[in-house]
């Protein structure tokens, strides 16, 4: 499951420049700790990741009619070029069904990524599971910030 969000020229971003690029997002997750399901954990087994790229993140049928992402996410646990992993959806304490509330971030490992011409990314937010079988978050907070360097 993925969101996106086109960063585009009413941004004011510039041309061919290079941003490092931080995230701090909340999302409400009823995933209990140290649960089991099939294909693994439904909280410890699904991977919130978060990433920046020049090309829009599509879902797309494979060649054995599997949908996949068209950009580098990584798979699963393992990070891609676009998209970083900053957690789990675990929650931390609770075992029951209600929703408790997570911050992720990657303050302390920013992306850097460069603009296209028009000075344009897709900012991607999202979750890549191993557990295989119905997940619901929500996200409550997005902030994303990008510094020119």
């Amino acid at each position: 499951m993925f969101v996106k969000k086109k960063i585009d020229k009413t941004s004011k971003l510039k041309p061919n420049q290079t941003y490092l690029v931080t995230f701090d997002f909340d999302i409400a997750t009823n995933a209990a700790k140290d649960s089991m399901g099939a294909g693994g954990s439904p909280g410890e087994s699904v991977y919130v990741k978060a990433g920046v790229t020049k090309q829009e993140p599509k879902s797309i049928l494979n060649k054995d009619y599997f949908y996949q992402m068209n950009i580098d996410k990584g798979q699963q646990s393992q990070e891609g070029k676009d998209a970083f992993v900053l957690g789990n959806l675990s929650k931390s304490t609770s075992t029951d069904q209600t929703y408790e509330v997570k911050t992720f971030n990657n303050k302390n490992r920013p992306f850097l990524v460069k603009t296209d011409a028009k000075g344009e990314l897709w900012i991607i937010l999202g979750t890549d599971s191993a557990f295989e079988s119905e997940t619901s978050i929500y996200i409550t907070r997005t902030k994303i910030t990008l510094k020119e360097i």
